[in-house]
């Protein structure tokens, strides 16, 4: 190695991910209740997809 260096790098949470980080941590409880019935509806969209594509 002939040289090195460090410089700081600053990151911040912002948007979408900035709202889910907060509701997951001032709201846990809607946040999970949120996480379950969004993966409920994904589940029955691609219930239903499959349903729909499927011969016969």
């Amino acid at each position: 190695m002939i040289d090195s260096d460090q410089a700081p790098i600053w990151v911040r949470k912002v948007g979408l991910e900035r709202w889910l980080y907060r509701l997951a941590m001032e709201r846990p409880s809607r946040y999970g209740l949120m996480s379950v019935a969004i993966a409920m509806a994904a589940g029955w969209l691609a219930s239903a997809a499959f349903r729909a594509i499927r011969p016969g």
